[in-house]
């Protein structure tokens, strides 16, 4: 079995990471060969924590990523905190360059997470945006969305996104904040219409239906 799965969020700051995380562990625990990859990161300093992080946690359950480098999951890092359309300057960022990326890392994995920046509609150049790299690259994709109030509306604005591109997904709530108030504010319409996964109870839900063809 060979898997890709896109990781994305309403926005930044939700819990791609987290989310992604957690997906790395419990696979690896499961035990597949789990691959990553942070095509592009922004607000990077020294080296590109997320990715960094990601290819730290996966090394625990795929040895062969011991031979891997940083920029073997990070083709492109920016200093400036930003989309990258922004972040980039005049630097071009070449899908070839993230395909021989992913390429390289589903030659020594079974599942490979792929981190997306921001949420969807983050433009990287003139034409292309996030959703973009996710409807090439991955298999299905993971949105994550926020416990807090407001997030009704950029839920479903993204889940309208997701099916007019016509792309294979699961969505589940990172409960990181307002928890007791999103089970009262927001929790009654999700309950409503269809049900609702969190990551930090339903985890094994979320992956295996991730998983499903």
């Amino acid at each position: 079995m060979k898997r890709t799965l896109f990781v994305s969020a309403t926005n930044t700051g939700i819990g791609k990471s987290f989310a992604a995380l957690e997906l790395v562990r419990y696979y690896g625990e499961m035990g597949y060969k789990v691959g990553v990859l942070k095509p592009i990161e922004t607000g990077v300093v020294d080296v590109p924590c997320d990715a960094a992080l990601l290819l730290e946690t996966a090394r625990q359950y795929n040895t062969k990523l011991l031979d891997f480098g940083i920029e073997d999951v990070c083709p492109y890092a920016f200093k400036l905190p930003a989309a990258p359309y922004v972040a980039r300057g005049h630097t071009m960022i070449e899908i070839e360059i993230l395909l021989m990326a992913l390429q390289k890392m589903q030659e020594v994995s079974e599942i490979v997470i792929i981190e997306g920046a921001g949420g969807l509609l983050v433009p990287i150049d003139e034409k292309l945006f996030m959703i973009d790299i996710a409807h090439l690259f991955a298999d299905k994709v993971l949105l994550v969305v926020p416990s807090t109030l407001g997030s009704i509306n950029d839920t479903l604005l993204s889940r309208t996104l997701l099916e007019a591109h016509d792309l294979p997904y699961v969505w589940a709530v990172n409960c990181y904040a307002s928890c007791e108030e999103f089970a009262k504010i927001t929790a009654p319409y999700y309950e409503a219409n269809g049900g609702y996964l969190t990551l930090q109870k339903e985890l094994p839900t979320i992956a295996q239906r991730l998983l499903e063809s």
